[in-house]
């Protein structure tokens, strides 16, 4: 393999020292000031700081990682119009090796009509479907409204109906109209979220599976574990990796990827389910945090909104900063 399959180098002991060197704040404003140039290549979909991998395991060296949809040899990188990686990129006053790994981000819905309704469940427009993440409330109206993605609410062309269960799932027809998308949602370099009102169904502020509301929203920390409740995988726990990364996906009727920055997931491998831990479907929902005795507790730290099958990780944008852009608060908050 070429410059798309980077390895790195001889000295990798003395460039993990310099790896471990680089603050939260350097590598963020890397990732905001380079990371969406590198985004822009269309065979590069994530760029995080991570431990390198090799033959399928974490290493104890770090790297800043680039996912990519394929690796290349040199002779193909020019032909598919994508740009070499370097061995070595500087972050701050740091020269930080790299590593390349192939992923492909997707944007990730039980289909029965809930009454009443609760988070954990299928919920979607003619756009998309996905996962009802939580009933919070929307401190502008003080009205209860169903928390998922841009992408699954906001996103069918001008119709801003609501349904549970999803058309995906066998709603989309007036016995399972829900309500309305509620504001425009936010779509941008930080969350990927909506809400919509809920006009025909009572409301219980539990997850589904969890048995916990959300009652507050806490910052993502590396190494924390986590559950979501999504309509397609149902409940799934997992390991904080990284608070900071970059990622694109395709979302329908966009001509461009999406760019975000998330904080990426992965399987808790002590509670390792018998199926997959995430899916098409599960977009939107909440990602938990779980306490010392391994049960769900009522603290959100963020909304899923991708997920890569090859790299078993899942996506989540920042809780705080959906709560903020959105005007959310805990349903039982005054």
């Amino acid at each position: 393999m070429g410059d798309q399959a980077n390895t790195g180098g001889e000295n990798e002991a003395a460039d993990n020292r310099e790896s471990e060197r680089v603050s939260d704040e350097d590598f963020r404003r890397f990732l905001m000031e380079e990371g969406q140039y590198w985004l822009d290549d269309p065979n590069i979909v994530g760029i995080s700081l991570a431990r390198k991998i090799r033959d399928g395991n974490e290493a104890v060296d770090v790297a800043v990682r680039f996912d990519v949809l394929g690796k290349l040899d040199s002779a193909d990188i020019d032909a598919v119009g994508t740009r070499a990686i370097p061995k070595f990129v500087k972050i701050g006053t740091a020269i930080v090796p790299t590593d390349v790994v192939e992923g492909r981000p997707e944007a990730h819905g039980d289909p029965r009509i809930v009454n009443p309704i609760t988070g954990g469940v299928s919920l979607g427009t003619h756009g998309d479907t996905g996962t009802l993440g939580a009933v919070l409330r929307h401190v502008a109206t003080g009205r209860p409204v169903a928390l998922s993605n841009w992408h699954v609410l906001a996103n069918s062309g001008g119709d801003d109906r609501a349904f549970q269960p999803g058309p995906d799932d066998g709603g989309g027809q007036p016995a399972s109209f829900l309500g309305r998308l509620v504001g425009s949602g936010a779509l941008d370099m930080d969350v990927d979220a909506a809400v919509a009102s809920v006009d025909t169904r009572q409301v219980s502020p539990l997850i589904s599976g969890l048995g916990v509301a959300v009652t507050s929203v806490a910052r993502p920390e590396k190494g924390l574990p986590v559950v979501k409740s999504g309509k397609e995988t149902g409940v799934t726990y997992g390991i904080i990796e990284s608070i900071d990364k970059l990622v694109s996906y395709r979302i329908w009727g966009r001509p461009l990827r999406h760019k975000i920055r998330i904080c990426a997931i992965k399987p808790d491998p002590s509670r390792s389910a018998s199926g997959s831990f995430a899916m098409r479907g599960d977009s939107g929902s909440c990602w938990m945090l779980v306490d010392g005795n391994g049960k769900p507790t009522g603290q959100m730290i963020g909304l899923h909104v991708a997920g890569d099958t090859s790299l078993k990780l899942a996506y989540a944008c920042v809780a705080e900063k959906v709560f903020s852009k959105l005007g959310l608060a805990p349903l039982g908050a005054g």
